[in-house]
């Protein structure tokens, strides 16, 4: 994790999904985990195991790497779920399954933009 200012618009955006996930919460699932993204794919990186359908990955440079890919997917228009023309919102739609419109709130407040604005445009 980098600070805000010189961060890639990949860091930016995992960032800000760690933030709408809890991870910076001391306690939380997240980052208990190692998962800032809460992720349920590993991406390639070393995992020790599941928490219910969460990757608990081996160490947090582990979950971060695994968050940058699937931002960097998102915005390169390779996963079969996401691609840059999605609105935050559109985002938290498919990234979870509850509390969808606090979760677009979340990551658009923290990228200080709106929850209508397409991933590309972040």
């Amino acid at each position: 994790m980098m600070p805000s200012g010189s961060a890639s618009k990949t860091e930016r955006i995992a960032n800000a999904i760690a933030y709408a996930e809890g991870y910076f919460v001391s306690g939380s699932r997240p980052e208990r985990n190692n998962n800032p993204g809460d992720l349920t794919k590993a991406f390639g990186q070393d995992y020790t195991g599941y928490d219910g359908i969460f990757i608990v990955f081996a160490t947090p440079t582990d979950g971060w790497q695994a968050l940058f890919q699937q931002v960097n997917m998102m915005l390169d228009n390779t996963s079969s779920i996401y691609n840059d023309e999605m609105t935050i919102y559109e985002v938290a739609q498919r990234y979870t399954t509850t509390q969808q419109q606090e979760w677009a709130n979340n990551v658009a407040s923290y990228l200080g933009v709106s929850t209508n604005t397409p991933l590309r445009e972040v």
